[in-house]
């Protein structure tokens, strides 16, 4: 036996020799009690290591389901687009990404969701994970890319997070989908979230403020229980007439062509109106839909309308009474004048319509005696009365005639008196002026007397002038003989003058042209003998008046007349035949046009001399051609707009190399239907949206930034280069227009709920795609909005300094 040196060591051997088996057992019984699974935990404690920009905050993995939801955090400062999310679990395993990529604002939470393939084993719930997770993003700031990597432990659940059936058959398929949340921002249109999931809100509410107004007119101001926003019951809903909405469509319908609106206040329902193409319209002439002319409106109402909204008139006889017919301008039947039978309803041979709807009745209107009474036709009628009468004994007798014991009056015979007749009443009467019934005036007074009475009993004068009288004699007007023309005048032209010399004397060897006041021409030795500017000196005529002048004649635009003088030796001599007495000018054009067809025409005075006088005669004539927009007429040089209703004539209006429906005058960013039209407009090609009325820009897209951080705007337009997203806009020259603008995040969801951009790009593929675009409205003093086409019920925000694609509206 040996001995142990160390006193310690020797303490443990003993230990060991009296108690080893103890501790022996003890172990056994741990590992037996450990197999049983006694001391197996029921969870593992979730725990985290790693990551950097993208945090996980929390997660679930369901075995049963094969799913995983991570609760996921932005800690990178800026906003970030998560593109594809890893897992890899240590026992074999992986997870990945479900759906299109996730948008982050700097410090926002969102749910992610992930299916899993965890092999033909699979794991049991409660078994303990521990995995690497990878996200995938881009910094929407930077445009940079990156990840954040780390690894989480846990612990399988038995909780279903995503349900997805799918039950396919020769006829239909199907998919219900749940989707986790934390907020209602989460969740899509119309939805809430509750208990963690996305569920649709209640019909009649709508707590996220999303529906009023933002998809149409026959929107309803809430949700419809199936996660979107309700319609309007169909019915007028305060649309115009001829619209209604139809209680399935967000957009008002035309009510029926050729029917009438009586739905609502708004309505389109009186006389001789019609709905055409959603617009309250006069039914065409010869229209009556609803039968509202005949007889609705008295005897002369027509059986159609008269294309102006009004029923049309009746003219004739039609069923009107005696004496009475339809004008053609009222609906009532008129009465026939007085003195006529327009419809033939009198009877008898005088009888005539009275003007108050019926016949006379007593053959009053007739002429001669009671013997042989006639119809007068027009003119006076005659008095066929026994005597006496309302005139007494028969009237002057003079005037009246006697036959079968009656009386007749008579007009225009001599009653004695010059100048006087019967006036058909029994009386005499002056004779009216220019009459004279017994041929009494003409000759019988003087030279100077009138063919016919003047109105006061007496023959009338004739008018003044020479009048027959003689040389140097006239008529005055105002007696019957004629009178002596004054000395030195001779108005009517009695003495012409045509000297042609002069004697010793100074007597003219023809008249010197004017009269002598004694009933004859001048012709002695006077010194206007010698014509003007002379004077008779020694029996001769002297000095440099002119002896005579010619008539006056024409020379292309002047007036002439030959001039001829004394020549101091008794006789006259030809001086000029040049004496300028007119320049009757040359021809000019004026300041007033016309148009004539395609032709403008301008006033245009032609002037000269003619027959001893001088013309100006204006006249239209061409003065240039419109068939460019050198003038206004042929429909050029106008602006070419629908307000001017020239988009439909064939024409370049304003002459700017577009007509009618290329030009942008004539476009408007409306459309029929819910879809969207492609237009060419002066070359460049545009898209409407027709379900919003509005058009888009389908150019490349163009990255620009918002603005400066800091500062927050009320307006996104005239803002100047310092905000590039909104000046691009601003000074954009597309299609002929200049009133392009940065489209409000309301206008860029209601595009991308439109229909027209089926899972990202727009109108057919062209104009957008599945990535981001700037709105006009900045969400605070350092973030803007902006939509992505591929969630289009997410509006989020990014920084003023980042690039986002940009896309401009109209109007």
């Amino acid at each position: 036996m040996f001995r142990i040196k160390n006193r310690n060591a020797q303490v443990a051997i003993e230990f060991l020799s009296n108690y080893g088996w103890v501790v022996l057992v003890g172990l056994t019984a741990i590992i037996v009690i450990s197999q049983m699974g006694t001391f197996r935990p029921t969870s593992c404690d979730k725990m985290r290591t790693g990551f950097s920009e993208v945090v996980p905050v929390d997660w679930s993995v369901s075995a049963g389901s094969s799913s995983m939801v991570l609760f996921v955090q932005n800690w990178a400062g800026d906003p970030v687009e998560i593109s594809n999310v890893s897992v890899f679990f240590t026992g074999g395993g992986n997870c990945s990404l479900v759906g299109a990529d996730i948008d982050m604002t700097p410090g926002n939470s969102t749910w992610v969701f992930l299916n899993c393939s965890f092999g033909s084993g699979g794991y049991p719930e409660e078994d303990c994970f521990s995995s690497e997770l990878v996200f995938d993003y881009v910094n929407m700031r930077s445009l940079n890319s990156g990840f954040s990597k780390g690894k989480i432990r846990g612990s399988f659940e038995s909780l279903t997070i995503m349900t997805t059936t799918t039950t396919t058959s020769s006829t239909s398929s199907s998919t219900t989908t749940t989707t986790m949340c934390s907020l209602d921002s989460q969740c899509g249109l119309c939805q809430e979230c509750s208990g963690s999931e996305c569920v649709n809100q209640p019909n009649g509410e709508d707590k996220n403020i999303e529906c009023p107004g933002s998809f149409g007119a026959c929107s309803a101001d809430t949700c419809n229980g199936a996660g979107a926003c309700g319609y309007l019951a169909a019915g007028e809903q305060g649309q115009a007439s001829c619209k209604r909405c139809s209680g399935s469509s967000f957009v008002p319908v035309n009510v029926a062509d050729n029917s009438q609106d009586t739905e609502g206040s708004n309505v389109c329902s009186s006389t001789c109106v019609k709905c055409s193409a959603g617009s309250c319209v006069a039914q065409t002439a010869a229209e009556d839909l609803f039968t509202q002319c005949p007889g609705a409106f008295g005897a002369c109402a027509g059986t159609t309308c008269n294309g102006a909204g009004a029923c049309g008139y009746l003219s004739g006889k039609q069923t009107c009474g005696t004496c009475q017919g339809c004008g053609g301008s009222s609906f009532a039947c008129s009465n026939v004048a007085a003195d006529a039978d327009t419809y033939g309803d009198c009877t008898g041979n005088c009888d005539e319509c009275n003007g108050a709807g019926a016949c006379r009745g007593d053959n009053t209107r007739c002429s001669g005696t009671v013997a042989s009474c006639s119809c007068s036709g027009s003119g006076t009628a005659y008095n066929c009365q026994t005597c006496p009468d309302s005139f007494g004994a028969c009237g002057d007798a003079t005037c009246t005639s006697y036959a079968c014991g009656n009386s007749a009056y008579a007009t225009g015979t001599d009653c004695g008196g010059l100048c006087q007749s019967c006036n058909g009443a029994g009386s005499c009467i002056n004779t009216a002026s220019g009459s004279d019934y017994q041929n009494e005036c003409p000759g019988s007074y003087g030279t100077c007397a009138g063919a016919n009475c003047n109105g006061a009993g007496a023959c009338g004068y004739l008018a003044a002038g020479q009048q027959g009288c003689g040389t140097c004699n006239y008529c005055t007007g105002s007696g019957f003989a004629c009178s002596v023309v004054g000395v030195g005048t001779d108005p009517y032209n009695a003495c012409t003058a045509s000297w042609n010399g002069c004697s010793g004397s100074c007597v003219a060897t023809g008249p010197d042209g004017n009269c002598n006041g004694a009933s004859a021409c001048n012709s002695g030795g006077l010194s206007s003998n010698c014509g003007s500017n002379t004077i008779c000196s020694a029996g001769s005529c002297v000095a440099s008046g002119a002896c005579g002048m010619s008539s006056v004649y024409c020379s292309t635009q002047y007036r002439y007349q030959d001039s001829y003088r004394c020549n101091g030796a008794g006789s006259c001599s030809y001086v000029t035949s040049t004496a300028n007495l007119q320049d009757c000018g040359t021809d000019y054009w004026g300041s007033s046009y016309q148009c004539s067809g395609s032709m403008q025409q301008r006033d245009y005075y032609s002037r000269g001399c003619s027959s001893g006088s001088c013309y100006n005669n204006p006249s239209w004539q061409n003065w240039q051609s419109c068939t460019s927009c050198a003038c206004t007429c042929g429909g050029y040089n106008t602006v070419e707009s629908l307000v001017n209703v020239n988009c439909a004539d064939g024409i370049d209006n304003d002459c700017d190399g577009y007509a009618d429906a290329n030009d942008a005058g004539c476009e408007d960013c409306a459309c029929a239907g819910t879809g969207y039209e492609s237009k060419t407009i002066q070359g460049q090609t545009l898209y409407v949206d027709c379900a919003n009325d509005k058009c888009w820009t389908p150019t490349a897209p163009t990255q620009k930034t918002w603005g400066p951080m800091g500062p927050s705007v009320t307006s996104c337009t005239n803002l100047g280069p310092t905000y590039p997203a909104c000046d691009y806009c601003d000074s954009l020259n597309y299609a002929g227009s200049t009133d392009w603008k940065l489209p409000s995040k309301t206008d860029l969801t209601n595009l991308c709920l439109s229909g027209n951009c089926p899972g990202g790009p727009c109108f057919g593929g062209d104009g957008f795609s599945n990535t981001y675009f700037a709105s006009s409205s900045n969400g605070g003093v350092d973030s803007a909005d902006y939509q992505q086409f591929s969630h289009c019920n997410v509006i989020s925000g990014a920084h003023k300094v980042a690039s986002l694609y940009v896309r401009c509206e109209r109007p």
